[in-house]
């Protein structure tokens, strides 16, 4: 979501968002209206209604540790997709970053802004595809994966619960 299809940074910048080194500061990001009106990036719904023409396609988010990111992402998605209201939550993935490799596996495909988290994806037997900013290009990488693929090796997340 953040990076792919919210502008996070410029949204961090916007908002006075940054401490003095110029990283994003984590610990001011407590509150739900911040995470909820994150802008998107012009062309990111049609992005996602292209997406989702090809397959099931999912927001996977990593989150902030405060409870107000997570009502508030589970709010921009509803208002980026508000024709579904509530239901498009079913949709909504909030994952570590350093663990969204646990839900990767044959068939599945991460979107990524990060080179790391697409990485650690296709090491877990996923498909990360490294989005740089081109739309275009993404849909592109997407349509070759998808049609590589046996859909009878697709899983089911790898999820062990508690």
């Amino acid at each position: 979501m953040d990076g792919v299809l919210t502008d996070f940074e410029g949204h961090c910048d916007d908002t006075n968002m940054r401490k003095h080194d110029g990283f994003p500061d984590y610990e001011r990001m407590n509150d739900f209206n911040w995470f909820a009106k994150m802008k998107s990036y012009s062309g990111a719904r049609k992005f996602y209604d292209d997406l989702c023409k090809l397959a099931k396609t999912w927001f996977l988010t990593a989150p902030i540790k405060h409870a107000e990111c997570f009502g508030g992402k589970a709010e921009w998605v509803k208002s980026f997709v508000p024709e579904r209201g509530s239901w498009v939550l079913a949709d909504l993935m909030i994952v570590a970053s350093k663990d969204k490799e646990l839900i990767a596996g044959p068939g599945r495909i991460l979107i990524d802004d990060r080179k790391g988290n697409t990485d650690a994806w296709t090491a877990a037997g996923g498909i990360g595809i490294h989005h740089t900013g081109d739309y275009a290009e993404t849909l592109l990488a997407v349509k070759k994966a998808i049609s590589g693929f046996d859909k009878k090796s697709a899983v089911k997340p790898n999820i062990k619960r508690p």
